[in-house]
């Protein structure tokens, strides 16, 4: 016997299916909430919505994979965060260690440390977001042949 939300899953995508004022799906044919044990007599797969959830879906997921904050360096084509992070770590460091060995102390090497540990931040927080997503876009997948 199916579960209340595994009954959900074949009724959400059910052609038959409606809201009652209280937001319950129940069967349009017969007015009831599902209570089919293995398959539903009046099942009839809206391909229409499907369609629109799988849209919904990538759209949701090139959001969320979208490039880090990386301080304009995009531009030249860096869109992860914690290479951006690094490269400014470095210049910043290699700046502030010649400027030392010449007698000069700059501002800009210590703006570029702490744009260098902001982008590595942001981009670890990113990455394991992504990874989040991936997995759950995975579980999608799954969903989605199951649906079929």
């Amino acid at each position: 016997m199916l579960s209340r939300q595994q009954q959900l899953q074949y009724c959400n995508i059910c052609k038959n299916r409606k809201k009652t004022p209280d937001s319950v799906i129940v069967c349009q044919l017969t007015d009831k909430k599902a209570d089919f044990s293995d398959s539903c007599e009046y099942y009839e797969k809206d391909s229409q919505l499907m369609e629109a959830n799988m849209i919904r879906r990538r759209n949701i997921r090139k959001q969320k994979l979208r490039s880090d904050f990386v301080f304009g360096l995009d531009r030249i084509g860096i869109k992860n965060g914690i290479v951006a992070g690094i490269l400014l770590l470095f210049i910043g460091i290699i700046w502030l260690i010649v400027g030392i060995n010449f007698g000069y102390i700059f501002w800009y090497p210590t703006i570029l440390i702490l744009m260098g540990v902001t982008a590595l931040i942001i981009g670890v927080f990113n990455s394991i977001r992504r990874s989040i997503a991936r997995d759950q876009s995975m579980e999608d997948q799954i969903d989605d042949v199951i649906d079929q």
